[in-house]
């Protein structure tokens, strides 16, 4: 049964009589001064909020975190966590309301060092049962709302962090989020949107220097993203574009024109996305393992000839262990395998 947070009577918010939160300043002190550029959610609908978690063996404890509802004081989100439950307190937010949130985390949000929720670590994930925008500074969670940290501290620190439930909840649109501009870590951001079906813009990711799974099914299955963030990083990492853009609704790629690859950078990139039919080029002469992995696997609008159209990518005569494995198989027309051999080239074109 959902437990709701008492807020002050102020506010036209549901809330329980019997659950009551001890605000964030001192009895004696003033309430600390809002900020604005905190990371911000915003109800689109009538809605509650909470925080769920999957614990592993972890380095760091629960995070610290803090709320406020259209601007009003802060309060402490209790996370109370039992082995029977794995879910905090539910704020509710009626449609137009803004819930803020920040956090005193200098070792991290959550924590993960192998991605994709491993045996080791222990995430922390927003979860809405209604539709919301995200907006507002994501290092507030970091750094206690001074939105000034500007490193991301460990490994999986966002992981999950908007992962939507159900297919009819989740975040609409993200392009007001702020990310660090040049700072990412380990699976940072890895499923951050997975499963945001509603999905239809994206944060800007700024980040020059790539670090393993970084950006690792960032938007898995996000059936209503037509179009995607520029990627403008120039050194790339192992799988840091893993499974991406997996299932989602582009129509085509980013620009892709790093040519010092990384092992399974590529790998599952466009997995899945049936309305991708234009591609951009893919220059790089040297190879790097599982690297074009099944990058456009069942994208069955995708159409591809050997010579007619726009050609984007020809196949270097040395090929490590499955570089190219099914790099287009089942695209349109070619309900079957194709791996690409040394020296193949490979063209887009729409009839």
């Amino acid at each position: 049964m959902k437990k709701s947070l008492l807020i002050p009577t102020l506010l036209t918010l549901s809330a329980s009589p019997l659950i009551s939160l001890v605000g964030c300043k001192g009895d004696n002190k003033d309430p600390e001064p809002f900020k604005s550029d905190c990371l911000c959610l915003t109800a689109l609908e009538d809605l509650d909020f909470w925080i769920q978690y999957d614990e592993w063996e972890s380095p760091i404890e629960n995070p610290n975190v803090q709320y406020s509802v259209n601007g009003g004081d802060w309060q402490k989100y209790e996370l109370i966590f039992t082995p029977h439950n794995d879910e905090g307190e539910y704020v509710h937010l009626s449609n137009g309301q803004k819930l803020y949130l920040k956090g005193n985390n200098p070792n991290g949000f959550s924590y993960d060092t192998t991605g994709l929720y491993s045996a080791e670590g222990r995430l922390f994930e927003f979860y809405v049962d209604g539709k919301i925008d995200v907006s507002g500074n994501i290092m507030s969670l970091i750094d206690d709302g001074q939105c000034k940290a500007t490193e991301i501290p460990s490994p999986g620190c966002f992981e999950g962090l908007f992962n939507a439930k159900e297919s009819t909840d989740g975040v609409v649109h993200a392009d007001q989020l702020i990310l660090p501009d040049n700072s990412v870590n380990k699976y940072c951001y890895c499923n951050m949107f997975s499963s945001n079906n509603l999905l239809v813009s994206t944060p800007k990711l700024n980040a020059n220097v790539l670090e393993t799974g970084c950006y690792e099914c960032m938007f898995y299955y996000c059936e209503s993203l037509t179009q995607a963030p520029e990627l403008p990083a120039e050194t790339l990492a192992e799988e840091c574009y893993d499974r991406m853009f997996f299932g989602s609704g582009l129509k085509q790629t980013p620009e892709l024109p790093v040519e010092t690859l990384a092992n399974g950078c590529y790998n599952q990139m466009f997995f899945g996305c049936t309305s991708l039919t234009q591609v951009s080029q893919l220059p790089a002469t040297t190879l790097a393992e599982r690297c074009y992995q099944a990058m456009f696997q069942d994208c069955s609008s995708l159409k591809i000839h050997p010579s007619i159209g726009t050609k984007f990518f020809t196949c270097p005569t040395i090929i490590p262990e499955r570089a190219v494995d099914n790099m287009f198989t089942n695209t349109y027309g070619h309900p079957h395998e194709i791996t690409p051999g040394p020296g193949s080239t490979y063209c887009w074109y729409e009839e």
